[in-house]
């Protein structure tokens, strides 16, 4: 039984991740998160708390269901050159994927930073927490490239982790302002070439 509530606890979440990448906080409606959900606001309330903290929770859903695809790339890949570039064409992936239904597009991260006025200390934790967990793990991944002498020239592994970061950032924007993906997997290649030739 409990494995069942499990179950449900866990889908409810999901659904309730994608509308909130979808629509951002300020605009999704308790009516939405009860329809999305398909449980009424007494049992969210009873089982996830208030809006904020079910944003919480839906931030947290997001982390372990989407970044970690990304940071998955960047340790799980046989070179750095090969685990930037597959890292950041995972992004690519997730932020044009409206066109397969898997996820809104865009990014639930960037969508959130830009509302930052609505949360509270808890979820810009979480949001910052985003951002230096992917930094950390590029920067970890160049250092490892570094000592396999992968690099043709000395590189700074925080600044060009912090750079990535940026890219990542820069081109969820991007995707949500309809460039073409070919044009940022094109940036991603030069982004690459420049970081390791």
């Amino acid at each position: 039984m409990a494995r069942t509530i499990s179950f449900d606890k866990e889908k409810a979440l999901e659904a309730v991740m994608l509308l909130f990448w979808k629509k951002g906080y300020a605009d999704t409606s308790i009516q939405d998160i009860e329809k999305v959900m398909k449980l009424n606001r007494t049992s969210i309330y009873n089982t996830f708390g208030k809006k904020q903290d079910l944003f919480l929770q839906s931030l947290n859903h997001y982390m372990k269901m989407v970044v970690s695809k990304v940071i998955f790339q960047l340790e799980n890949t046989t070179s750095a050159r090969v685990a930037i570039r597959n890292a950041l064409f995972e992004v690519i992936n997730i932020i044009y994927s409206t066109k397969n239904t898997e996820y809104p597009g865009g990014c639930l991260v960037v969508l959130s930073l830009l509302e930052s006025s609505q949360h509270n200390k808890d979820t810009k934790k979480i949001l910052d927490d985003v951002l230096i967990q992917i930094r950390d793990a590029v920067s970890a991944r160049l250092k490892q490239g570094e000592e396999n002498n992968e690099f043709s020239h000395p590189i700074d592994h925080q600044e060009t982790a912090i750079r990535f970061v940026t890219l990542e950032m820069g081109m969820c924007v991007m995707a949500k302002a309809n460039f073409p993906k070919k044009d940022l997997e094109k940036l991603v290649d030069l982004t690459v070439q420049s970081i390791f030739d």
